[in-house]
């Protein structure tokens, strides 16, 4: 048996462990979406009723409440968005973060492997036995090199969608500022 039994038992649960890891980023990401959205909702139907309180009321200006509102939604959607990619990021890293732990768990499987073989090896193959597992400790360090780098891409997606929605947010202001008037306004 190349695997002892502790060995196999470790193994199910270094395993079970990562796919536990991977599940709870998902359900918290789910949960965090849900909120999201209902927030969204709750927000936009209020908007929505204050619109309508506004028109019913007599006081609707077409232009200058058409612009408002839409200056209004073009901020809140670049909030939200950025809300929405910043829990697809956090979910990302950590699926990234568990695939990776989970190929170190099968690196360990082939290195105990390859150490119980060679043990029972004649001296003549120690030099194979060596380079295999040079070969898969320089994999498993590519492989957190390359983990490490898709991990700052995702960092750097967000910083961008931040700045994204930042800069949104700042021309709507703008926009906002500057009195609007409308055309039956203008004319009077």
């Amino acid at each position: 048996m190349l695997l002892s039994s502790h060995e196999i038992a470790q193994t199910r649960e270094h395993a079970m462990n990562n796919l536990l890891g991977i599940s709870s980023a998902c359900i918290e990401a789910s949960q965090r979406m849900t909120t999201l959205f209902a927030e969204s909702s709750r927000a936009n139907l209020a908007r929505r009723s204050r619109h309508m309180d506004v028109i019913s009321s007599g006081k609707f200006d077409p232009l200058a409440d058409s612009i408002r509102m839409m200056l209004n939604d073009k901020t809140e959607s670049g909030q939200f968005f950025e809300q929405f990619f910043e829990i697809l990021g956090i979910t990302h890293k950590a699926m990234i973060e568990a695939a990776e732990a989970q190929v170190r768990v099968f690196d360990e499987i082939v290195l105990a492997s390859i150490a119980r073989v060679s043990n029972f090896s004649p001296r003549e193959s120690e030099m194979a036995f060596d380079a295999m597992r040079s070969t898969l400790e320089s994999a498993e360090h590519t492989l957190h090199g390359l983990s490490n780098a898709a991990i700052q891409t995702v960092e750097l997606a967000e910083q961008e969608i931040h700045q994204l929605s930042d800069s949104l947010a700042e021309k709507s202001k703008s926009r906002s500022k500057t009195p609007t008037k409308s055309r039956k306004k203008a004319e009077e």
